[in-house]
């Protein structure tokens, strides 16, 4: 149901940009609803507009290009990038929330996310770098299905991330 919800989201050409566990809602009978839709974008492909700039987001959930564009724009160059009068290239497109899920399930698999620390720089370097780990505790009862799955979401290069009518 996820899968599909964010299919049809980004068919009517939104990204969610901030796919977390308060985000994803129940209704009577299972349906599944998306909400926080405050810090979506739209886009429109015929002007070029596949893309987004900027960081929005919860942390935990962030895709590694976000937090690449994260570390640019608090970066004394980036700074000054953003006070000139040309928009910045692109930093990220709608592949930012497959990461997202892929956290999310990983989080509903586990209890908790698959990177995490109370110092955001060091959350923001485990998303970067840290190995994704399957701990065998918390995983003896999940599926090897649903680990590749969640591997191929997590994957950070997001030309190489599992998304879109793959998943389905």
């Amino acid at each position: 149901p996820l899968a599909a919800a964010l299919q049809i989201v980004h068919e009517a050409r939104v990204r969610l940009r901030d796919v977390t566990t308060t985000n994803i809602l129940l209704a009577a009978g299972g349906v599944l609803k998306l909400a926080g839709f405050g810090l979506s974008a739209t886009f429109d492909p015929e002007a070029g507009g596949a893309s987004f700039c900027g960081v929005v987001g919860t942390a935990e959930y962030m895709a590694p290009e976000l937090v690449l564009e994260l570390q640019r724009l608090r970066s004394p160059a980036g700074r000054a990038a953003t006070a000139a009068p040309s928009p910045p290239p692109p930093s990220h497109d709608e592949r930012v929330d497959w990461w997202a899920a892929g956290c999310l399930l990983y989080e509903l698999l586990t209890g908790k996310p698959p990177f995490f620390s109370t110092r955001e720089s060091v959350l923001l370097r485990k998303i970067l770098t840290a190995p994704l780990e399957f701990p065998p505790l918390a995983f003896e009862h999940v599926s090897a299905e649903a680990q590749d799955l969640i591997k191929k979401l997590l994957e950070r290069n997001p030309m190489k991330r599992l998304s879109g009518p793959a998943i389905s």
